[in-house]
């Protein structure tokens, strides 16, 4: 009797391993990575993405981010990455920013009816810092009719 009660929590405990590695597999992880200084307590580098996206269109779309603190650093370089799936796969142009604060970047030439996923990232001399995935979808384009004097009544 003992045996089996040993091997049924045995059992329990494996059950409980794989349901929490499961979690851990399809939850989304906390993508901000902030410089950190082993010597000093300095502020950290910290920037986060804004969602939703703005202005989304069939190719394109404007993203939003926000430069919280510049830790240490006199400059920071802000971009984002963008792309179909978390990998991104992608860059904007980088923009300097001499202050905290938020910044933009339009991207064109997208697919319409397209999920596109996107983080902003910082740089600085001391580290990076990058902030949460968003992700937004390309509507697909509109057909209009096409109107000529032929199929106009009149």
């Amino acid at each position: 009797m003992k045996k089996a009660s040993v091997r049924s929590r045995l059992v329990i405990v494996s059950v409980l391993n794989v349901l929490v590695a499961m979690v851990l597999a399809t939850s989304p992880m906390p993508r901000i990575t902030p410089e950190v200084s082993a010597q000093t307590s300095q502020a950290a580098l910290e920037v986060m993405t804004i969602i939703p996206a703005m202005n989304v269109y069939a190719g394109g779309a404007t993203i939003r981010g926000n430069l919280v603190s510049m830790g240490s650093a006199a400059a920071v370089r802000v971009l984002f990455e963008y792309g179909i799936d978390t990998r991104y796969g992608s860059l904007t142009q980088t923009q300097e920013l001499k202050a905290a604060g938020p910044f933009t970047a339009t991207l064109t030439g997208l697919a319409a009816n397209t999920t596109y996923h996107y983080g902003a990232k910082a740089v600085s001399s001391s580290g990076q810092a990058l902030g949460n995935d968003g992700a937004f979808t390309t509507p697909a384009p509109i057909d209009f009719p096409l109107v000529s004097p032929q199929n106009c009544p009149g």
